[in-house]
């Protein structure tokens, strides 16, 4: 017999397939990186579907590179995917920790108030540098107006 869940856990699947495909659709290939995407700034990010079994509705960031110091230019690009993921109601889940401890690099603790600046939050129950970006709750209130029932 078939889950009662299972109409709303392919709903949730297609969303983050559409975040991805999105992400897609709006980069490049890496040239050499499998995995990765290249925006237009030159911005390299890796971001995949995380195993439904493991968490539903939600893409995971592997990691962000700006490896061309185009300052703002990894911001606008975490904005940019977070309003995407807001729109399709997916979450974002990510680790902060530094490709390297080269000078000049932010840390790991620089990494986590970054991201907390973009909308992540410490994912309760996990490492100090776990993190997660919910799309906002939808405002019920303004659905109940809408619908004619406030």
């Amino acid at each position: 017999m078939a889950s009662s869940h299972a109409p709303q856990d392919a709903l949730r699947r297609a969303a983050v397939d559409d975040l991805i495909t999105t992400h897609e659709h709006n980069t490049q290939p890496h040239s050499y990186e499998r995995g990765w995407r290249v925006w237009p700034s030159g911005v390299e990010v890796f971001l995949e579907r995380v195993h439904p079994d493991v968490m539903k509705n939600a893409a995971q960031l592997r990691a962000i590179k700006n490896e061309y110091k185009q300052p703002g230019a990894a911001s606008e690009v975490l904005d940019q995917l977070g309003a995407w993921a807001d729109r399709l109601g997916v979450s974002i889940v990510l680790t902060a920790k530094p490709f390297t401890r080269m000078e000049g690099r932010l840390t790991a603790e620089q990494l986590r108030d970054w991201y907390g600046s973009h909308g992540w939050v410490r994912r309760r129950g996990r490492g100090p540098f776990d993190m997660i970006r919910r799309p906002p709750a939808p405002d019920l209130r303004k659905a109940e107006r809408s619908c004619g029932r406030a």
